[in-house]
């Protein structure tokens, strides 16, 4: 639980720190947000960390390669939508990326919530089950 836990407070920071972006108006509060947003790099090791322990040793080559496919295609993506944005609204509100950002990250935290270790994850078609396993492992099955 302690990871989720980290995990957790790490995202809240960033969240704090994208607030304090988009509300700083002077040189002392825009570092304070940058101390804030910078204890939040602690989440992407953490959730790698998190997806090796609740996976089989069996089956933690394939979270982790599937972890790094999702961040390797936010890598291409999100700087091109986060200049389309900033394109279109710096002559009104220089600071609008901020509270897109703020909306992503928000997300990211209430997804948070929603981790408990030792949980069965059941994914078909027509259902969506979520059962507790009474071990370790997280298993995701999605039928197509």
């Amino acid at each position: 639980m302690f990871d989720v836990r980290l995990i957790q407070d790490a995202i809240a920071a960033e969240l704090l720190g994208f607030l304090g972006y988009s509300l700083s108006y002077t040189g002392s509060l825009y570092i304070l947000s940058v101390i804030l947003s910078s204890l939040g790099i602690v989440s992407g090791p953490a959730l790698q960390a998190a997806l090796v322990n609740h996976a089989s040793s069996e089956r933690s080559g394939e979270a982790l390669s599937a972890s790094e496919m999702l961040y390797a295609a936010a890598r291409l993506f999100t700087p091109t939508a986060m200049k389309s944005i900033y394109g279109a609204t710096v002559g009104e509100f220089p600071q609008a990326i901020f509270p897109r950002v703020i909306v992503v990250v928000a997300g990211a935290l209430f997804i948070s919530w929603l981790l408990t270790p030792n949980r069965l994850i059941k994914l078909t078609r027509s259902t969506f089950m979520i059962a507790d396993t009474g071990g370790r492992e997280i298993v995701l099955e999605c039928g197509l």
